[in-house]
């Protein structure tokens, strides 16, 4: 259940940086990403 909430979340915030930021602004969200991967594996 924790896996599958923490993969929603990943879907939700995919969804929310992907409306606001721009695509060609990869750098931000490599580090958005560096943010949120170290977080689900604590949650794991």
């Amino acid at each position: 259940k924790k896996v599958t909430k923490s993969m929603s979340l990943k879907a939700r915030y995919k969804k929310t940086i992907l409306k606001i930021i721009p695509t060609n602004n990869l750098f931000f969200i490599s580090i958005i990403y560096l943010i949120i991967i170290p977080i689900d594996f604590v949650n794991l």
